[in-house]
This record gives C-alpha cells, sequence and structure tokens, in this order.
C-alpha cells in the first residue's frame, strides 16, 4: 500500500474567512489557524508571492553534487532502465550542459518539483510539511480502530532504499488528508508519524502509522521553543486578509452602482409595482428598485465613489507593510520592472529580495541531503547553482561599465581619472 496521487483531494473544502460576509467579523485580534493560511495561500497575490515564488526562485536553478556516483537503476515507464545521465546544449543559451545519473533520475522522479511544494507548506504552516519516502508496493499490518482502517508502515530496512516521495500538509488544515504527531519517544521527538487520507469520494478514511526514518519533517524557523516551526505569513496574514476584503468590497459597491438605481414615483400599489416590472421586462436594468407612491419621496444613500482615492492611500500603506515584511520592493511586490521610474539600481533592489531567496537555500539545505541520502546518493554534499542573472553575479569590488568593459575597484577609478585629465 503506497500513498497514490489519487488520494490528494479536498474533502472538507471552503474558502470563507471571517469578514467576508459581515465585515465587522474581522479582527486583528482572531487566532490564526492553519485553514486561514490556506485559504489566503489560494486566493492573495502577496501570500502566493512569499509562499510561491520565493522557494521556486531558491531551487529553480537546483543543484550541483560534488561526486558523481556513476548510473542509477530505476524504472522509466514502468520498465528498468539505466539513468546514465547526458550531455547536451542548451538551446537558448548555446552553453554546455552536463547531467549526472542521479540528476537526471532526481529529474525523471519530479524531486525538485516536490521539494518545492514541500518548502511552500513548511513556510505557510506553523506545523510544517511531512515528506514520507516510498519504496516498492508491499502489504503492511493492517488492524481496525472504530471502523477506521489503520496501516502500520514501518521504515525500509535500508534507509538508502526509498525511489521518490510524497509531501503532506497538516491535516488541521482540514482538507481530509494530512499529517500530525502519533507518538513521540522519551526525548520529545516523534518518532511515529499518522497521516490520514480521505476524499470526497471514499466512504472511508484510510490512516497510516508511519515511522519515523520512513518521513522528513520540514519546517520554517522557529520563533521560540516549540518543536514545529513558525509561519512565515504569520506577521501579514491579516493584513493580506483585510486588504483582500477591502478591495472586493469597495469594487462590488462600485460595480453596483454603476448599474443604475431605477426609481418610479406614484405607483399606487404593489399590484401595480409588479405590473411596471413586468411591463419593462429586460428593457431596463438596475441594481436596486425604488417604487414610491404619489405624494412621498426616498433619499436613497449610497457612497461617494470619490472616497476611493483615499482608498488608494491605505493600499499604499498595505503595500509598503508588506514590503517591509517579505523583503523585497515596492516595484516587486506591483509586479513592474526594479528600477523603472525611480531611478534605482536594478541589481541593488533584486539582491534585497534574493536575501530572503538565500536564506532559504541554507535553510533548507540538510533536509535536501537527507532526501539525496535516502534516494541512495552515498556523498550527498552539493553546491547550489547560482540563481542571479551572470551580469549582476560579479565578484566583490567589480562593477561593469555601459560599454561592458569590467573595472576593478579604486584602482580603475584612478586610471580613468588620469586619462580624463591628460
Amino acid at each position: 500500500m503506497t500513498l497514490d496521487d489519487k488520494w490528494f483531494g479536498s474533502a472538507h473544502q471552503t474558502t470563507y474567512m471571517a469578514g467576508d460576509i459581515y465585515p465587522s467579523n474581522f479582527s486583528f485580534r482572531h487566532p490564526q489557524f492553519n485553514h486561514d493560511l490556506y485559504t489566503l495561500w489560494g486566493r492573495n497575490e502577496f501570500i502566493q508571492l512569499l509562499i510561491d515564488w520565493m522557494p521556486f526562485e531558491a531551487f529553480r536553478r537546483w543543484v550541483q553534487h560534488i561526486e558523481d556516483e556513476g548510473p542509477i537503476s530505476g524504472f522509466k515507464f514502468k520498465k528498468p532502465y539505466i539513468f546514465k545521465g547526458y550531455s547536451a546544449e542548451d538551446q537558448n543559451t548555446k552553453k554546455p550542459v552536463e547531467m549526472t545519473g542521479f540528476e537526471e533520475y532526481c529529474q525523471w522522479k519530479k524531486i525538485q518539483e516536490k521539494f518545492i511544494l514541500g518548502v511552500s507548506f513548511s513556510r505557510l504552516y506553523p506545523d510544517g510539511a511531512l515528506i514520507v519516502m516510498l519504496d516498492e508496493e508491499k502489504t503492511y499490518p493492517k488492524f481496525n480502530d472504530e471502523g477506521q482502517t489503520i496501516i502500520n508502515w514501518p521504515a525500509n530496512p535500508n534507509p538508502q532504499g526509498y525511489d521518490s516521495f510524497k509531501v503532506f500538509q497538516p491535516v488541521s488544515v482540514g482538507l481530509g488528508t494530512g499529517f500530525k504527531p502519533f507518538h513521540s519517544d522519551e526525548n520529545g521527538e516523534v518518532d511515529i508519524w499518522e497521516v490520514v487520507l480521505q476524499t470526497k469520494n471514499m466512504k472511508k478514511g484510510k490512516t497510516f502509522h508511519i515511522e519515523a526514518d520512513r518521513c522528513i519533517h520540514l519546517k520554517w524557523i522557529s520563533k521560540n521553543n516549540e518543536a514545529n516551526g513558525s509561519s512565515r505569513c504569520q506577521g501579514i496574514a491579516r493584513v493580506a486578509q483585510l486588504e483582500n476584503n477591502i478591495f472586493e468590497k469597495l469594487t462590488k459597491r462600485a460595480h453596483d452602482i454603476a448599474g443604475g438605481i431605477l426609481k418610479v414615483l406614484g405607483v399606487a400599489s404593489e399590484a401595480e409595482a409588479t405590473k411596471i416590472l413586468n411591463d419593462m421586462g429586460d428593457d431596463l436594468t438596475s441594481v436596486d428598485v425604488v417604487m414610491l407612491q404619489a405624494g412621498r419621496d426616498m433619499n436613497y444613500e449610497t457612497p461617494d465613489l470619490k472616497a476611493a482615492g483615499e482608498f488608494a492611500s491605505i493600499f499604499e500603506m498595505f503595500s509598503r507593510k508588506l514590503c517591509r515584511h517579505m523583503r523585497v520592493s515596492q516595484l516587486i511586490l506591483d509586479g513592474e520592472h526594479t528600477g523603472a521610474g525611480l531611478g534605482g539600481n536594478n541589481d541593488v533592489e533584486m539582491l534585497n529580495s534574493y536575501s530572503e531567496i538565500y536564506q532559504i537555500q541554507e535553510h533548507y539545505r540538510t533536509d535536501l541531503e537527507r532526501v539525496f541520502y535516502k534516494l541512495g546518493k552515498s556523498n550527498t554534499s552539493f553546491i547550489y547553482n547560482e540563481i542571479l542573472p551572470e551580469d549582476m553575479a560579479v565578484d566583490e569590488g567589480e562593477t561593469e561599465t555601459q560599454d561592458g568593459e569590467e573595472s576593478n575597484g579604486e584602482e580603475n577609478k584612478k586610471e580613468k581619472q588620469s586619462d580624463a585629465s591628460d
């Protein structure tokens, strides 16, 4: 029994949050639940930038292993296959590309893609993410507990005998599928994890009790002494939620007012009002309708749309707060070209943003080496491929002139000054 892709579903998914319907329900003091973070991740661009873009950038260029251990045996299209690696030329840059056997194997198994997903989960939730290593499909002991099927899943006797993995969110997200600690040893370390599998199409869920040696618990940097990490979104989740709610309500009301208010005077009865509406049919449309008897008047109060300018200032405050939290420039957050219109330095703005991305790389380095080890790599040491464009990755003390010539610190500066005086 393996953890197959078909179990990844949403048994209890909902996308409503406090303040969506009744604005007064929102409060910065409300506790922050995992399901709130999940919902924001699905619909808010600020959370997506923090959780999707940064981990992708951190591992986009992947790694180079210190040692090539030769071909790797495995399966491709369900047939035995030897991953030998290959040499090729990049069609865009015309530069040679070298791929070792192990790197080709990881490419086929989508190890890079799955690990990035795990990093995203672990930065989103305080509980982190759980990597469950997979091997050959086998039959494991089962027993029933109050009608629930429990499957005991021990570790592989060979600690390097795994060939792939699945990544899970915490079960507290409320999607029906997820993980949580089941048992800890005398030192407080989790030695058995519980993974629950449940979808809308399942009559009964399945529960795996999995030995910890089969698992890798990914978590972001902790701000306390607890076993879990801290959500990277902790400081901006409520700000992002408030910005989302205000924007939706403001634009919805502007849309409604643009539809017009139909005002009919001198209506004698409800029957006449109904007849008027029926006679109009679809010829006249409006959002709101007011029917008034003769001699009566009514003021229909609506928000002043000029206030939208004030909301622009509020959104600017949101953006600045979010930028400081995410360590990105205003232009990157807005999706514009860095440095455009401000006379700023593109490289400096990008480097400020990439400081967080480099932090992601180093924080998860050990976890990535654990993955490589469990997949059979003996020497797990690696270096990250440079993630910045080549024209930005210059040595300290070197700059690049507009003509593309390199200058080296104060020495070249003095030479140019001397030439100018001559």
